[in-house]
């Protein structure tokens, strides 16, 4: 087996189980139970006291994020993503004969779905 294809991490799918106990984390777990991450949960007493409110909505956003990427990367090689969405940048159309990552108002109907998916990887949720 070469390096690339040894698994490195706990087997996906990890899922966000819920507070701890003491509800000060939020705990990230794989399929088989084993907990892979503990994302800090503050209270707003603590927030208060960091100076941090405007992060309030960030601890469960931080767990899902973590938890969507991952799970998302299953079966890639994260290393590799922005060359793969580069090389379908470069791809002619047949039909209108552009780059994918030319301007929009150059291109044919049949260039909708590479544009759309190149978008959708530069796209950040939240």
């Amino acid at each position: 087996m070469n390096e690339a294809a040894v698994i490195k991490h706990t087997p996906t799918p990890w899922h966000i189980s819920g507070q701890s106990e003491s509800a000060m984390y939020y705990i990230v777990k794989s399929e088989c139970g084993r907990t892979v991450a503990r994302v800090p949960f503050y209270t707003k007493k603590q927030r208060v006291l960091l100076n941090q409110l405007e992060t309030a909505d960030f601890d469960l956003g931080d767990a899902e994020r973590i938890v969507e990427c991952v799970n998302a990367c299953e079966g890639f090689n994260p290393e590799a993503v922005p060359d793969l969405i580069e090389a379908l940048g470069l791809v002619f159309c047949n039909i209108c004969g552009k780059l994918a990552m030319q301007p929009q108002d150059e291109h044919c109907a049949a260039c909708s779905p590479r544009r759309a998916a190149i978008a959708k990887a530069k796209t950040r949720k939240g």
